[in-house]
């Protein structure tokens, strides 16, 4: 099944109304409430349908900072991709670290710069 037909699910459907009404219908960034509002995945769990995702999870954004964060997280990836190459890291590191990054994308790292700094703190 694809992921779009996924999210027309019911189950989808009753999750993403128990996220609105948990964050009072307004986007968790910007606090608009008249604009589309999504559901957003701080990180996604291939092996899990997105119903099976914890409420803890999700937050409520609106469609500009839905897409904005989208717009950081994919820059954020393609200059850790550039960094990494730098390293030589090999694709299943590279892999494991976009895993890394997509998870502490969503807990107050939100710019590229601080990424890179990190791993490269660690490195």
């Amino acid at each position: 099944m694809k992921y779009a037909d996924k999210l027309k699910d019911p189950r989808w459907q009753k999750k993403r109304l128990e996220i609105f009404k948990r964050d009072d219908w307004k986007c968790w960034f910007c606090g608009e409430k008249s604009e589309t509002l999504h559901v957003h995945h701080l990180h996604y769990q291939h092996e899990k349908e997105p119903w099976e995702c914890s409420n803890e999870n999700l937050l409520t954004l609106c469609a500009t900072c839905h897409q904005t964060e989208f717009e950081s997280r994919k820059e954020a990836e393609s200059e850790l991709i550039l960094f990494l190459s730098v390293y030589r890291f090999s694709s299943s590191d590279l892999n494991k670290l976009l895993c890394v990054l997509g998870r502490n994308m969503n807990r107050g790292i939100d710019r590229a710069e601080d990424v890179l700094t990190k791993i490269d703190r660690l490195l």
